[in-house]
């Protein structure tokens, strides 16, 4: 605090700091100091006057810092360009941009829209709030005197004057490159999901709501007569309306078919008597709708680029240098540049998400598989998690030079994420991946006789309506009857039986164990370190080669009035049966593997 004082009491100390800070990043070989200086010179910034002193300075000698050095903070620099230190960062950006254009091009390509989005929203509705204000008559008590701008122009107008800038800048320098990026970026944008898995998406979201409303207290004591929500009434009514908006397919049969999918559904989900708003019943129809087009976005799993995007199956390396998706978003000396996207398309089912997936290979011979997913449901969800990556990637740069995180091998597993446009982005994939949530279904697959699923709520709901039938009392004691029961008979030790399979050689079973003991450890000290509350075992990916554990599932809560962090969950993630068993045989040994 005595030196925040004292910057800013005179910004000639915090001006020669800047100044020290970015001599040493031009000598310094250590990258985790340079990424600390060049923290504290963004921290610095805020300290600024009106006559920009400190600007001036950065902007004089931000060249003496080598460009690799200013990637990492890319999205810093873009988000301040919306406050008054951007015609630094204008002039920094505009530095990366004439030797790394594709760094640049992807994230100030979707801040632009993003904020021109925003910013014809605002305009609109002013627009009409000055109408309906104008049409008043004169002496009405509602009539009021409004600006005629609002009051979001003097924070948007600018930031998007700025990104138009560049992306202009951009274009002149590199055209060629410029051109192929965007006509990639047209051409991913016709991979968006069919009408099926957009539906399919919004039945796993009510599911998830049922199931939420279902295991509530309250509703214990009488699971069968529950009705649903108005909530989850007003959702299911939404896609009723969805369906009744789709275009019709081109094709007869395909119409055919979609129109009677949408008699079907109206059919089943008819709330007009009491007996169809019991909760235990719409969510036995749910699941059964989930399987319908489960098979039907099975049946159209594959696809061929030739089919869906022309322009990427004869994208070729003598078509324009485009370098990997996400390359860029760790700094190194070789980039692998793009040779040609195989024609193969896959849509699957990741991250709680139906994705298309594409294989691209690079100019070193190797298949890179990136998946193209729609996030158009949580924008800013999305945005918040690929700047918590950014956080994992430098953290991962501190945990190589230590010597003893290093020998332990302790580091995140940090997928290359690029948001292409405000509601879609681009995740790097491992085909080797699988979910604990995957993990459970090749169990209940593979069981002898086959599982179904959902078993272990069907057998819940079958307990606690057979003590509802027969009168008896619903306390803490038999509800952990029906736990313990589901644990040892109905999920006995799916991910060790897995485990084994995959790896029958002893010294490889318990090398995959130690490797993500350890990684689950790391991950259960950042969430309990960064209050992390929307991670769950459905999200985490266990990588089958390696024993690394992935996601992208990463939300840090933060209140919006004191920007502090909020405690949502006393406990963020707890390990669950299967996993214990699955590192050791007791939880005292989880903890002694991790050491």
């Amino acid at each position: 605090m005595d030196r925040v004082n004292i910057y800013k009491a005179n910004l000639y100390h915090a001006e020669s700091a800047i100044a020290c800070y970015l001599q040493a990043c031009s000598k310094q070989k250590d990258d985790s100091k340079v990424r600390r200086y060049i923290s504290r010179i963004l921290w610095l910034l805020t300290f600024d006057s009106v006559d920009e002193v400190l600007s001036k300075c950065l902007e004089q000698f931000h060249t003496s810092v080598h460009i690799e050095k200013w990637l990492e903070w890319v999205p810093q620099l873009l988000a301040g360009l919306g406050s008054k230190e951007a015609r630094v960062f204008h002039a920094i950006l505009q530095t990366i941009g004439r030797v790394h254009p594709q760094a640049l091009y992807f994230p100030i390509r979707n801040v632009y829209l993003t904020v021109r989005g925003e910013y014809q929203e605002v305009m609109a509705r002013h627009k009409n709030l000055v109408e309906y204000n104008r049409n008043l008559p004169d002496g009405d008590p509602m009539k009021k005197d409004i600006p005629d701008q609002p009051p979001e122009f003097a924070r948007l107008k600018p930031r998007m004057s700025w990104c138009n800038k560049l992306l202009h800048v951009l274009r002149e320098i590199h055209p060629t490159m410029l051109n192929a990026l965007e006509s990639i970026i047209e051409t991913l944008h016709y991979m968006k999901d069919a009408w099926y898995d957009e539906v399919l998406q919004k039945l796993y979201t009510v599911i998830q709501m049922c199931e939420t409303e279902a295991f509530e207290i309250d509703h214990r004591q009488d699971v069968l007569n529950v009705k649903i929500s108005q909530q989850i009434y007003k959702y299911i009514t939404g896609i009723m309306q969805y369906l009744n908006t789709v275009p019709a397919n081109s094709r007869s049969r395909d119409a055919s078919k979609q129109t009677t999918i949408k008699q079907r559904f109206e059919a089943d989900f008819d709330f007009s008597n009491n007996q169809g708003k019991k909760l235990h019943k719409v969510l036995k129809t749910l699941k059964c709708w989930v399987k319908m087009l489960d098979k039907t976005q099975s049946n159209n799993s594959k696809n061929y680029m030739e089919e869906r995007c022309s322009y990427l199956s004869k994208f070729c390396s003598s078509s324009a240098e485009v370098y990997l998706i996400g390359e860029f978003l760790n700094p190194k000396a070789h980039y692998v540049k793009i040779a040609r996207f195989l024609p193969k398309i896959e849509t699957i089912r990741k991250h709680s998400l139906t994705a298309r997936r594409l294989f691209i290979r690079g100019s070193n011979g190797k298949v890179y598989p990136y998946l193209m997913v729609n996030t158009s449901s949580h924008v800013k969800l999305a945005r918040s998690e690929e700047r918590f990556l950014q956080l994992l990637r430098m953290f991962n740069k501190s945990l190589v030079q230590r010597k003893e995180s290093c020998r332990r091998n302790l580091q995140w597993s940090v997928p290359k994420v690029v948001a292409v446009a405000p509601g879609s982005r681009l995740i790097e994939d491992n085909t080797s991946n699988i979910s604990v949530l995957e993990i459970y279904r090749w169990y209940c697959k593979n069981r002898t006789p086959e599982m179904e699923v959902d078993a272990p709520i069907a057998y819940y709901y079958e307990q606690l309506g057979r003590m509802q039938n027969e009168g008896s009392v619903l306390n803490r004691i038999a509800l952990n009857k029906i736990y313990h029961f589901i644990q040892t008979n109905i999920l006995p030790h799916c991910a060790s039986r897995l485990a084994k399979k995959t790896y029958p050689d002893p010294v490889m079973f318990w090398s995959f164990r130690h490797q993500i003991t350890r990684q689950t450890a790391l991950d259960c000290l950042v969430q309990f370190a960064l209050f992390l509350s929307s991670l769950k075992p459905e999200h985490i990916y266990i990588t089958q080669e390696t024993g690394t554990l992935s996601t992208v599932h990463y939300h840090i809560p933060i209140s919006k009035e004191t920007g502090e962090f909020v405690h949502e969950q006393h406990i963020p993630f707890r390990l669950t049966p299967n996993m214990i068993t699955l590192m050791a045989l007791s939880p005292c040994l989880v903890l002694w593997c991790s050491l």
